[in-house]
């Protein structure tokens, strides 16, 4: 996940993650900071999810600060579908498929017969 800031000023910005309105800890990630020719700094930073699971679900925001404020990003939904949940969905969408396929049938039939 990508979350950028730009400030006017060259003071030090702050860039912290949250997730489900808490803040992240020991997680992967790369902070950014570069200058805009003089005309202040944008500061990025990365959170980078990897090998995740059902518990990386939630609602993800980043806060940037500064001396002169706060600003929240929107929150961005981050589902985690198991494999088994992946699996049952895909069984569900053949299944229904083949079973569309089958009143089609009947369906056409019985116009061919009225």
């Amino acid at each position: 996940m990508n979350c950028k800031a730009v400030s006017s000023s060259h003071v030090k910005m702050t860039i912290q993650w949250k997730k489900d309105n808490l803040d992240l800890q020991g997680r992967n990630v790369t902070n950014f900071a570069r200058s805009l020719n003089g005309k202040g700094t944008e500061h990025e930073s990365v959170l980078f999810l990897a090998n995740i699971s059902d518990s990386d679900t939630g609602r993800y925001q980043c806060v940037a600060s500064n001396n002169y404020g706060t600003t929240y990003s929107q929150k961005a939904k981050i589902s985690v579908l198991s494999m088994y949940v992946w699996i049952m969905i895909r069984m569900l969408f053949h299944l229904f498929f083949k079973i569309f396929t089958v009143l089609g049938r009947v369906k056409s039939c019985t116009a061919i017969f009225s």
